[in-house]
Formats: C-alpha cells, sequence, structure tokens
C-alpha cells in the first residue's frame, strides 16, 4: 500500500479580530449553521485555497472565535509546486487565524498524469478525485468527532451545474443541481453542508479584497479542455450578453424547483423500495441485492426508476455512468419486460420468477433458464 502523508498542527493563539465585518457573507455562513442546528459542534471545513473555500474560513472564524473548527485540505499533487504551494497557504491561513488545520497528500502521481489537464490522458477523473477528497473529509470529521463538513460551492457553481447536466443530458434529480445539505455517505450521519449556494463568486471575490485577503487560483480553472471551464469562459457569457441577461438566477429557479419534485418522489421512491426490498450483501459498495418484483410492477415506472437512484445511493455504487438509457433497461427488467441487463462499473440485474437479483462485481450473466438455487 502506497504511505500518504497525513499532516496536522495544532491551534496557535488567536489574533484579535481587527474590526467586525459580519456583512452578507458571513450572515449566509450564520444562517446555515443555525438551519442544521450545528451551533456548538466542531465543524470541518474544506478548503482548497480558492477565493471561495477561503471566504468560508474566514467567515467560520469571524463567528466562532477560538471555536472548534478544523480546516481540512487534501493536496492531490496534480500540479506540482502549485498544489503543494495551495497546501502551505492553507496551513498558513488556518494557524494564523487559530484554527486547527489538517492536511493530507496523495501518492506522487506519474510524471505522464501530472498536471496534464487533459480529460482524455490517464488521470484521475473529476468523480474519483471528488470521491477522494471527500473520503479524506470522512476521516477527519470521525476523527475530529465533528458532524458536520463545510464546502463553498456558490451560486456560480449551482448556475454551472444544472447547465452542465441540461447539456449532457440529465434527470430531475441531476437538474436540481446541487443540494444544500446531504449526507456525505449513508452510513456516517456525516451531514455535508454548503452555506454559499446563494451567495455569488463576484460578492465572495470582493469580500476578500475588503478585508485585504489573498486566495490561491487553481490554473487548471483557466484550461479550455475542461466542459466546465468552456461554459463559465465561453457559454454563460455569451447567454448573457445575447440572449438572458439573468440567465444564472433563471438556471437556479429552474433548479430549485426541479429539487422539490425530486425531493417529494424521492421520498416515495424510498417507501417503494423499502417494500421491495428482501436482502442485502454485506458491505457498502460491493455485494448483492435481492428485490421482490410484484412490488415494484404495481407502482408507477418513475417511482421505480426513482428507488434504483436510491438504492445505488444506498449501496455506495457509482452513478456517473448510468444513462437514463441504463436506468430504463433496469427497470424493464424489475417490471418483467426483460430477463437481464448488465450495467455499467460491473453491475448486473437478472429476474428470476418473483425476484431479481442485482449484483456488483460478478463475471457474466447466466445464461437463459439456467438454474440458481436462490431462487428455487
Amino acid at each position: 500500500m502506497t504511505e500518504r502523508i497525513h499532516t496536522v498542527s495544532p491551534p496557535l493563539p488567536l489574533r484579535p479580530p481587527s474590526a467586525p465585518r459580519r456583512g452578507p457573507i458571513v450572515r449566509a455562513v450564520e444562517a446555515a449553521v443555525q438551519r442544521h442546528g450545528i451551533e456548538g459542534a466542531p465543524i470541518v471545513v474544506a478548503v482548497s485555497g480558492g477565493a471561495d473555500s477561503t471566504a468560508l474560513l474566514r467567515a467560520m472564524g469571524e463567528l466562532r472565535p477560538g471555536g472548534d473548527l478544523i480546516a481540512a485540505h487534501f493536496n492531490h499533487r496534480l500540479r506540482g509546486a502549485e498544489s503543494d504551494g495551495d497546501a502551505a497557504f492553507v496551513r498558513a491561513l488556518a494557524t494564523s487565524h487559530g484554527i486547527r488545520f489538517v492536511g493530507e497528500s496523495a501518492p506522487a502521481p506519474s510524471p505522464r498524469t501530472a498536471g496534464s489537464g487533459d480529460e482524455g490522458s490517464a488521470s484521475p477523473s473529476e468523480e474519483a478525485l471528488r470521491r477522494e477528497r471527500y473520503r479524506f473529509l470522512e476521516r477527519t470529521a470521525a476523527v475530529a468527532g465533528a458532524p458536520v463538513v463545510l464546502t463553498a460551492h456558490t451560486a456560480d457553481d449551482q448556475a454551472e451545474t444544472i447547465l452542465h447536466h441540461l447539456l449532457r443530458g440529465t434527470g430531475l434529480r441531476g437538474l436540481g443541481g446541487i443540494p444544500a445539505c446531504r449526507l456525505l455517505s449513508p452510513s456516517s450521519g456525516l451531514l455535508l453542508v454548503r452555506p454559499f449556494l446563494d451567495v455569488s463568486r463576484a460578492e465572495i471575490t470582493a469580500w476578500l479584497t475588503e478585508l485585504g485577503q489573498p486566495w490561491r487560483t487553481d490554473s487548471s480553472n483557466e484550461s479550455a479542455v475542461y466542459t466546465r471551464n468552456r461554459l463559465r469562459r465561453d457559454l454563460l457569457p455569451l447567454l448573457r450578453g445575447e440572449h438572458q441577461p439573468d440567465i444564472d438566477s433563471k438556471l437556479r429557479q429552474l433548479g430549485a424547483q426541479a429539487r422539490e419534485v425530486s425531493d417529494y418522489l424521492r421520498g416515495e421512491a424510498r417507501q417503494l423500495l423499502a417494500g421491495a426490498l428482501v436482502e442485502t450483501g454485506e458491505g457498502e459498495g460491493e455485494g448483492e441485492v435481492v428485490l421482490k418484483t410484484r412490488t415494484l410492477e404495481l407502482a408507477p415506472r418513475v417511482l421505480v426508476r426513482e428507488a434504483m437512484v436510491e438504492l445505488w445511493t444506498d449501496r455506495g455504487w457509482p452513478r456517473q455512468r448510468m444513462t437514463f438509457g441504463h436506468w430504463e433497461r433496469l427497470v424493464d427488467v424489475l417490471v418483467r419486460v426483460h430477463r437481464a441487463v448488465e450495467l455499467p462499473e460491473g453491475i448486473q440485474a437478472r429476474r428470476r420468477q418473483k425476484w431479481v437479483r442485482i449484483t456488483r462485481g460478478e463475471v457474466g450473466l447466466p445464461e437463459p433458464g439456467q438454474a440458481d438455487s436462490r431462487f428455487t
């Protein structure tokens, strides 16, 4: 196993605040903390060193001078000295404000992938990097006894995400964009809260400028290779300038409406899943699930599909490569239209009589009609 570098620095004595600055940025964070009832609990703040997360840490520092805060930074080491500079910046920022710093570094990438910035290269996908960061945040929160992690996604991120999902092809859940709060993992009970989803990036940088607080810039955010960067740099300015000046708020409004409908469907789908579930294998991410087809056949197709999304979430199975077509073919198996389907990430579903067995990690599907003692 490759050894990871893990560093922790204790808090330094708090510097007296220079002046009260409890403006809209701090108030947005304060409202999120109060809304989720975490005023007195330890809080982990995910800090990359960029403007948004720097502002989040500064705002939490103002709300909790001397409080139980942890600035958590994960160094993917994909941009060489620039990545190391980000880690050093976050450590210095945290300790200079009396905030505990926890940092961890991934193994050094190969020369072929480090700093390549090429979506077609062998470098890790954005989804894989995100999972790695969130696993680090979950470990950090567990050690600190923190029930919540804060991340600094903004209103701009929300609009970009909804547009990205719309262009890529998505359902209601994806159209809802970034949730303000969710469980970081089904088993941990750890909350992930995003206080800045109604705050613009311009408001954040203006506040940091007023404070005289520098921040780091990730050079990969300027690369035209990545789709999200092209949306931010090219498409959204075009839409604002020539079609709809208020496109960002229109996208966020669409996302809010989609989330309302999606949340309702999710509640109904969870009840359907609970009634259909017969058995689950041990462990998150692998194993198998057995479902009763009779329960699913009687339900509206949209609820069956949403119930399967909930199942994937509960099992920790990756959904990134699951297209609408994949979900539809899975529903066909569940409602007795087809007998079997192979899905991304080595997941398979097979129906026999009144049961459907969904597995991950097995090789190949049996021939139709082949006996399986589990279902006889």
